[in-house]
């Protein structure tokens, strides 16, 4: 999972307690699948990771979960994220390119997109929303979670889905044909 943050530019206070679903849904996944790891990667360098980890530590406390004693479960924010991606069946996320770029990686992608998310304050400052039907999207709390045990079981991404997602990739971020320097030297 590549968490959203809280209280920044993009997303208020007020998507906090969604916040903390979205974590106590990743502790009770971890819990009830015991045979695979669930990784928790927040943004670093450690100076972003210390004030997401404050609001972590709150969100797990508030629902008695201590995620230290969750032997299954990873937060660690110094990780690869394309070692993570790769050696994923399912990935989660939302508010981040990584999404996109497990999604042209052939991997399931599950987006906590429930609550206050959902707010059309927000239409403007979630990334990718309008395309968003190219992933699994939990659109309750309940789905969410459901989407991602489903998903575990069977990450299989039908070949047309790809597609869209290479043409998002594309789009959003960089040409999958290895032609990027071609093409930004175009634009000069």
């Amino acid at each position: 999972f590549f968490p959203f943050t809280v209280g920044g530019i993009t997303l208020e206070a007020d998507t906090y307690p969604t916040f903390c679903k979205t974590l106590e849904i990743f502790a009770n996944v971890a819990r009830k699948r015991p045979d695979i790891e669930v990784i928790i990667k927040p943004k670093g360098p450690e100076r972003w990771f210390r004030p997401w980890k404050k609001d972590a530590d709150q969100a797990f406390a508030q629902a008695g979960i201590e995620p230290d004693k969750i032997k299954n479960l990873i937060i660690n924010w110094d990780l690869d994220p394309h070692e993570l991606i790769l050696s994923a069946d399912v990935v989660s996320g939302i508010n981040t390119t990584t999404i996109l770029e497990a999604g042209v990686a052939g991997r399931a992608v599950v987006v906590p997109y429930f609550d206050k998310l959902r707010d059309p304050k927000y239409d403007d400052r979630i990334y990718l929303r309008t395309e968003l039907h190219r992933f699994d999207v939990g659109e309750t709390a309940e789905q969410f979670e459901q989407l991602l045990l489903e998903r575990i079981e069977s990450p299989f991404v039908p070949v047309s889905v790809l597609v869209h997602r290479q043409q998002m990739f594309n789009k959003y971020v960089s040409s999958t044909e290895a032609n990027a320097t071609e093409r930004t030297i175009l634009l000069m």
